[in-house]
């Protein structure tokens, strides 16, 4: 019988190691950070499995050793090596007693440290995960046919630690194995939430943190549970259970807190309250006590709460109520769940659907944005025309004949609508938000098809936005989705991240040609009026050169005729005073000496050389008709 509860200790143990080898591997296939909360609780299990296993397991080789010992003192009493009542040492008791006198008491501090470290662990990966989980109903089955062994494991390992006080070590374990079993249907249900929230990731971020929570509680409790067993009296032997979860024993075993009152009742007034009128009252009013809570609970799906922006189907077995089937903002009462139930639509507020783009946080967007950056998490790229004219961006020709001219391009559309009619929106189509999606992204192909890159960057973009909007329109009452269609912007086109270099280098290219021709315009713009004005300048001084040749020409007739007139009437005056006036312009502004002698042969010498300084003799002042020099 002790073997067998070793190895349900050690089966426990292998099958809470297995399971965070499923949940791990299920994580990193899904990305569900729920199936990763589940880890710590895993861990905890397999160590109080590990713990129940080696202490079950030396006491029975302890008990096996007494039972040896007392065969051999009653069948040799002389021979025996200790006497009665002596231990000796390197035997199955002695390492049980030291086991449960330092591994023991260490257990709930290694469980704290250990819970604590990973519920901070957990926090921060929640916190820094941005990955979209998928394959949520693969996930959610997994995990729960897994915690539906663990439960039946856990209701066995509680049922056999009450058959005596050498199976209370089996307690651990089972109240373990039910925390990871109620770990793994949480997980599980947070998976179908968020499959049936239309893979909303909120439902399992919100699910993690709170069973990352939950494991720091847990890690707190066993500090207490630690912090109390030191200052029991010892012979009470207080660590022996001190690893056991009391919350977590309220979640596997809830009538375990039932007995513990009753015990410490007990104990506090000194008879067996358990066997009162009282208790057994209350024990029996325990189960319909929890049956009419889940009552209450259920009656609670007859009450209806809708908020300003919401409307509401109510279905009688899935099917609308004819002339009562709509529900208005408010309070409303209707039959419980399954008879009766809601279908909600924000039917009063603008819906915005994305087409080409998935956006996961505003705020983690790029302060600049660029070609080479992605404007969003995940971005798609449409096949668009290209026409190779000459001088316009792409305009190079194909390199052959068979060349497809054709690009890739990524085009940010957001699609903002209401809903008209309510029963076509719930039952015309089912996710009618996706099947909205794919009526855009049909719409959106097409005009890619039909346009080039040029077309969505230029002036034809809000053309291309009123084609799409009405294209998307006659889709969706095609479809009869019952919605109108408010606005349809191009948001954002750029090409893909991959090649943007390459089409930065070409638009840098025709930018520094467009350059090149502004600086020349604008030399041409410089030179050409500084050239009409030397033009005008040179045609201006011909002008004045005629003018200044003709009067001077005109002038000099005049004098000769004046000269002419002059020489006829006195000729001897008229040359004369001709000959002076010439002769006194030719030798104006040179030095003068007159000689006045007589004819001889007297031969004066001038020193004619310029005198660099004058003397006193020079100095004096000059007449009226002499310059000074």
């Amino acid at each position: 019988m002790t073997q067998n509860r070793e190895r349900m200790a050690l089966f426990a143990g292998g099958l809470s190691a297995l399971a965070a080898l499923v949940d791990f591997l299920l994580f990193r296939k899904t990305g569900l950070l729920s199936t990763l909360a589940v880890l710590p609780f895993c861990g905890v299990s397999a160590l109080t499995s590990i713990i129940a296993y080696a202490r079950l397991r030396l006491m029975r080789i302890s008990e096996d050793e007494q039972r040896d010992e007392a065969l051999a003192r009653s069948e040799r009493p002389d021979e025996t090596l200790f006497q009665a009542g002596e231990t000796a040492p390197f035997t199955a008791a002695k390492s049980l007693e030291q086991f449960e006198r330092w591994i023991l008491p260490i257990a709930p501090v290694l469980l704290a440290l250990g819970l604590g470290i990973a519920a901070a662990a957990l926090a921060r990966t929640i916190g820094r995960t941005v990955v979209v989980p998928h394959d949520h109903l693969i996930a959610a089955a997994i995990i729960a046919g897994q915690s539906f062994f663990l439960f039946l494991l856990s209701r066995l390992l509680v049922g056999l630690s009450r058959e005596g006080d050498d199976a209370k070590s089996l307690r651990g374990p089972g109240v373990s194995t039910g925390v990871l079993c109620f770990a793994g249907l949480i997980a599980a249900m947070a998976a179908v939430a968020a499959q049936v929230g239309e893979d909303d990731p909120r439902w399992d971020r919100y699910t993690a943190f709170a069973m990352a929570a939950f494991a720091g509680v847990l890690s707190l409790e066993q500090l207490f549970n630690f912090v109390i067993a030191l200052y029991t009296p010892h012979h009470r032997r207080p660590f022996l259970t001190a690893y056991e979860s009391r919350l977590g024993q309220l979640l596997a075993d809830p009538t375990a807190w039932a007995r513990n009152f009753a015990s410490a009742v007990d104990y506090q007034f000194g008879f067996n309250v358990s066997e009162s009128w009282f208790y057994r009252l209350l024990r029996n009013a325990l189960a319909p006590l929890l049956i009419f809570q889940l009552l209450v609970l259920w009656l609670m799906s007859c009450l209806v709460f809708l908020g300003p922006e919401e409307e509401a189907v109510l279905e009688h077995f899935g099917k609308p109520i004819e002339n009562g089937w709509k529900l208005e903002s408010g309070f409303h009462f209707k039959l419980p769940w399954p008879f009766e139930t809601v279908q909600r639509v924000a039917a009063r507020r603008v819906l915005t659907t994305r087409i080409g783009y998935e956006v996961e946080n505003e705020t983690n967007r790029p302060a600049v944005i660029t070609w080479t950056v992605p404007h969003f998490k995940k971005e798609e790229m449409y096949l668009v025309a290209s026409r190779p004219v000459a001088g316009q961006p792409g305009s190079t020709p194909p390199a052959t004949a068979d060349a497809v001219a054709a690009s890739l391009v990524s085009v940010n559309i957001p699609v903002e609508y209401r809903v008209t009619n309510l029963l076509g929106f719930v039952y015309g189509v089912q996710q009618p938000e996706k099947v909205l999606q794919a009526i855009a992204n049909r719409a959106l192909t097409r005009a890619a098809a039909q346009h080039d890159l040029a077309d969505f960057l230029g002036p034809r973009r809000a053309e291309i936005g009123a084609t799409l909007h009405s294209q998307i329109q006659d889709g969706a009452d095609s479809a009869g989705l019952g919605v109108a269609i408010l606005f349809v912007g191009i948001q954002g086109v750029h090409p893909p991240t991959q090649v943007a270099e390459a089409y930065e280098s070409v638009v840098g290219a025709l930018e520094q040609k467009e350059a090149a021709i502004l600086v020349a315009r604008a030399y041409t713009n410089q030179v050409l009026p500084i050239a009409r004005a030397n033009v005008e300048k040179a045609r201006r001084e011909a002008e004045a050169y005629k003018v200044r040749r003709t009067e001077l020409a005109a002038a000099e007739v005049t004098q000769f005729e004046k000269r002419l007139q002059a020489n006829e009437t006195s000729p001897q005056v008229f040359r004369t005073f001709t000959y002076l006036s010439t002769l006194q312009e030719a030798i104006k502004g040179s030095r003068k000496y007159i000689i006045d002698a007589p004819t001889s042969k007297q031969i004066l010498q001038f020193n004619f050389e310029e005198k660099p300084y004058q003397d006193l003799l020079d100095l004096g002042t000059p007449t009226a008709t002499e310059k000074p020099k």
